[in-house]
């Protein structure tokens, strides 16, 4: 598996909430942390556990804290992702399992025990996934127009989705709706349906690595608009994405026996449910 440990304390300047090709798992160990997303504000704090993909745009507005965070690359993420079952929405996972598992899986690493790790980290990835705070699980946007076309690009990725058929089938002008998704989603319509192609087509590699003819079945005009597009957005190849090596990194600065302490803090404080 493919997964980094890093330890962000308080006086280290945190920029950015996303890496390229990873999806972060956090843990807010002290303090707490507000960032902006999809044009909201979100805050978390000590014992919260949270995501954040590498297509996100988010930015920072606030954060005295430290926090752990589990960085999954996109090849681990997506081939030990379960796939979303429709009717699961009363089996979401409570907020303290997703928590101590966090919390386990932290300690795993820091261990070294990576057999136990690997299987924290699987599960972290598949109970943040059907988190009712995931908002790609339970989205809640302000704008039901965007809402209704972020859901109709996530379940249609595979037609060639252009702002204009876009605009037809919602009855909107085009112009309006290129400025709106923008400031709603704090990504462009264009870069936003390209994005869900290849992470969507991504995972597929992963299934059956046809990388020179997959592409054929998402819409795309030719195999160098797919092959320019794959790219841009996973800065490699496909055949490189699939590929790839794998190696398991943990943070040098880390003290655990700090650490430790503030953890058992964590889980002390938690109420039983």
């Amino acid at each position: 598996m493919n997964y980094n440990l890093v330890i962000y304390k308080q006086k280290d300047k945190l920029t950015y909430l996303n890496t390229p090709n990873f999806a972060n798992i956090y843990l807010v160990i002290s303090g707490d942390i507000s960032f902006q997303k999809l044009n909201s504000k979100y805050t978390f704090h000590q014992g919260e556990v949270f995501i954040v993909y590498d297509f996100e745009e988010n930015l920072i507005l606030s954060g005295q804290t430290t926090m752990a965070c589990i960085s999954v690359n996109n090849l681990t993420y997506h081939r030990f992702s379960l796939s979303y079952r429709e009717n699961t929405s009363d089996n979401y996972p409570i907020p303290k399992v997703i928590t101590e598992t966090y919390i386990e899986t932290l300690k795993a690493i820091l261990e070294e025990n990576y057999f136990d790790a690997d299987i924290g980290v699987i599960k972290l990835i598949n109970y943040l996934n059907h988190s009712k705070d995931n908002l790609y699980v339970n989205m809640s946007y302000s704008n039901k127009l965007i809402k209704d076309i972020v859901e109709y690009i996530n379940k249609n990725y595979k037609k060639p989705l252009t702002l204009s058929c876009i605009s037809k089938k919602f009855y909107v002008n085009s112009s309006y709706l290129s400025r709106e998704f923008s400031r709603k989603m704090n990504i462009s319509l264009i870069k936003y349906i390209k994005k869900v192609k290849i992470y969507s087509l991504s995972r597929e590699l992963l299934l059956h690595g046809n990388w020179e003819s997959t592409w054929k079945a998402y819409g795309f005009r030719s195999y160098n608009t797919y092959l320019r597009d794959f790219k841009n957005i996973m800065h490699m190849s496909p055949k490189e994405y699939v590929q790839q090596s794998t190696t398991n990194q943990v943070n040098e600065k880390i003290e655990p026996d700090e650490l430790y302490i503030q953890l058992q803090q964590i889980l002390d404080s938690m109420p039983n449910e």
